[in-house]
This record gives C-alpha cells, sequence and structure tokens, in this order.
C-alpha cells in the first residue's frame, strides 16, 4: 500500500478486506545510527535522508533545555515567527517534543537498552508541558473550568526558556492536540509493560487523566459550534479565531487527532462527567474537512494546497460552509501562500490517513490525492 500510494496510486481506497495485521519491525542495534528496517526498505525515494524515530528524537537535543533534575523536566526552545528572537518556549514545539517521544516509544521494544533513556525524555517533556499548564493557572487561558486538578489542562501558548514567565495568554490547538495524542501513544506503550515499576504506573495513570480531562477542555475551549448547531469548528485558540472575520487556519485541523482522542475517551469506560461525545468529536472531524476542502485551491496552478489563513462562515440555512472574502493573517506569515503555517495541514492530514485508514479514506484520500500530484511535479532534486 505504501509503494501504490508513493506511486499515485490510490484504487485501494475503499477495499473489502480486512486490515492487515502489522508486525514489529526488528528492533534496532543501539550502537548504531542507522535507520530502522521498516523505514530502510519503505522510503518512497531512494535518495532522501530517513531518520529513524530515535534518530529524530535525537535531533531535539539541540533546542532541548533541562529545565530541571528533580522532577525531570524539559523545555523545547523555539526561535522565530511569533515566538520572537529565540529562548521561548512555545506550546507548539513544546508538543513537537513529547510527540516525537511517545513515537518513538512505540517504535521500539521495551528490551531495547535505549527504551529507558526515550521513555525518560517522554516524562521529561510530559513533566515540561505540565509546568506550562501549572504556570498558566493566575493567567487568562479562557478556561473557566480547569479540569487537570485545578489548573488548565491547556496552557497558554508561550512561556520562558526556564517555564517560569508565562509570555503570551490563551491556549493554541495545533500544540494541545499533538500534545495530547502524544500522551495518549505513551500511555497504550507504557501501560501493559511488566517491568514497569509501581511509580511508574502512577505516573502512566497522571497521564491518562490529564490527558482525558486535555480531551474535555479541548472540546470545550479550542472548539466552537455554529450557530446553526450543524457544525463544529476548531478555533485558532481558547480566547481566539473561530467563525467569519474571526479568522482560522488550515494547519489547525486535525482530523485524525480527533479520533484518538475520540477512541481514547471511549476507552475509558467512564460515566460521561461532562465529557464530549463521539457525535461531538464526529461533528468536528466533519467540518474540519468541509473547511480544508473549501481552503484548498481548485484544479490548475496550486492545485491542492491550501494557504496559510482563511476565513469560513456558515451558510444563511446552516447547512454548508462558505469562504468568507477578506483578509486575515499571523504568525508573520501572510494569508494566500502555502507557506510555513499551510505546510502542516499535509502532515495533518496524512496522520488521519495513516492511523485510520479505512474510516478516513472517503475524505483523506480526495485531500491528499491533488496535493501529493503538486508535489511530485514540482519536486527538484
Amino acid at each position: 500500500q505504501c509503494e501504490d500510494y508513493c506511486n499515485g496510486n490510490w484504487s485501494n481506497s475503499n477495499p473489502t478486506t480486512p486490515p492487515p495485521t502489522h508486525s514489529k519491525s526488528p528492533t534496532r542495534t543501539p550502537t548504531t545510527k542507522s535507520p530502522s528496517y521498516f523505514h530502510a526498505q519503505k522510503k518512497c525515494s531512494n535518495d532522501a535522508q530517513v531518520l529513524s524515530t530515535v534518530e529524530a528524537l535525537d535531533e531535539m537535543e539541540e533546542i532541548t533545555y533541562t529545565v530541571s533534575n528533580s522532577p525531570y523536566t524539559l523545555a523545547v526552545l523555539a526561535e522565530g515567527g511569533a515566538a520572537g528572537p529565540g529562548g521561548s518556549v512555545v506550546s507548539e514545539g513544546q508538543a513537537y517534543g513529547l510527540l516525537a517521544a511517545a513515537l518513538s516509544l512505540a517504535d521500539m521494544d521495551s528490551t531495547d537498552p535505549l527504551f529507558g533513556d526515550v521513555m525518560d525524555k517522554f516524562w521529561g517533556y510530559y513533566n515540561g508541558w505540565k509546568r506550562m499548564c501549572k504556570n498558566s493557572k493566575p493567567y487568562s487561558t479562557c478556561q473557566p473550568t480547569k479540569h487537570c486538578s485545578g489548573y488548565p489542562c491547556l496552557p497558554a501558548w508561550m512561556h520562558s526558556g526556564d517555564l517560569t514567565i508565562v509570555r503570551g495568554t490563551g491556549a493554541a490547538p495545533d500544540g494541545d492536540v499533538d500534545a495530547i495524542v502524544a500522551m495518549i501513544i505513551g500511555i497504550k506503550v507504557l501501560e501493559g509493560l511488566d517491568s514497569l515499576t509501581q511509580e511508574g504506573q502512577d505516573r502512566v495513570d497522571e497521564i491518562k487523566e490529564w490527558a482525558d480531562n486535555s480531551c474535555t477542555s479541548f472540546m470545550d475551549y479550542n472548539t466552537v459550534l455554529s450557530s446553526s448547531g450543524n457544525h463544529r469548528l476548531v478555533k485558532l485558540g481558547s480566547c481566539w479565531g473561530g467563525w467569519d472575520s474571526n479568522g482560522n487556519n488550515p494547519s489547525y485541523h486535525a482530523p485524525g487527532h480527533y479520533r484518538v482522542m475520540r477512541d481514547f475517551q471511549a476507552s475509558l469506560a467512564l460515566n460521561s462527567g461532562g465529557r464530549p461525545s463521539s457525535y461531538d468529536w464526529d461533528m468536528l472531524i466533519d467540518t474540519s474537512y468541509k473547511f480544508l476542502s473549501i481552503a484548498q485551491c481548485p484544479s490548475g496552478y496550486g492545485s491542492g494546497l491550501v494557504p496559510n489563513w482563511a476565513l469560513v462562515q456558515e451558510s444563511a440555512d446552516g447547512s454548508i460552509l462558505e469562504a468568507r472574502s477578506g483578509s486575515f493573517s499571523g504568525s508573520g506569515t501572510p494569508q494566500y501562500e502555502f507557506g510555513a503555517e499551510a505546510s502542516r495541514t499535509m502532515w495533518r492530514v496524512a496522520f488521519d490517513a495513516v492511523a485510520y485508514p479505512y474510516e478516513a479514506a472517503n475524505q483523506a484520500i480526495p485531500f491528499l490525492e491533488p496535493l501529493n500530484t503538486q508535489l511530485v511535479q514540482g519536486y527538484s532534486p
């Protein structure tokens, strides 16, 4: 399937046979830096540099700062764009660190000599995220109910490098979804380990509760229901963005992440307790794909691409979404450009296609196919 997709063959988008059972790739040799067997065999281009998940995690070292050793707390330093000249921590970057560690854990066997080191990094990035949430409490985060042990589950979007000073108020959903999904992946890897100590199990239980409450907070504060009640749109953050002139960003829409959050909360088999329903998550997913379809450039020049920023409104009868004219931009990127913001949209939708290939096929593939064609035609070594 990977080779078919890379070669532009999408005919298997609606298979009638059940999904195959995938076996784990062989355990890597910890003394080398070579990519894992799976990545080495399945990469789409022979001249592309392909990193294993652990190698990608190692690349984070250059921008990772150790805030504390007790408890072990890591922060990912950001530079440029909305983060300024450097030395700040933005929720987007911190979430990348947490997600890189979680994906590495998921790609490793627990007997791998590097597993313990990667697990420590996962704890470290998570502790950094939790500290950002705790530091955000005295400030306006537009989260009236602080679901996470009396703290906002979604941190203010920018902090100082040592995580002591809040520099930007309000949560940002792009970082929030990556961090929440990273927690869920880490939980699924660690909760079944026979070798996990009681202290480790207590940590997993804490993260599970934090992730559950974070999912609820995300739905409550990072999304907004339309006036008709037919659509639920992800905002630019807990304090801003949304319908009409409030503005939106195609790369913030993460339908695959929403499916993970939906299924994670459903798997807990707990009383609703104010949690969003599967219907709420499915409406959010459906609205995201409707929005992405509107934002995507039609056939011709730029086909398949999306802009950094876009405006959207609901039709008068509330049945469909429509593009809204007007100017809107942020983070130092222009509106009508496939730039630093917009390029992340590929990752968001590709994640959905990989994580939920059968459920997402009819929505993800029509979006990805023209984009893939555009990238192939424009590729230059």
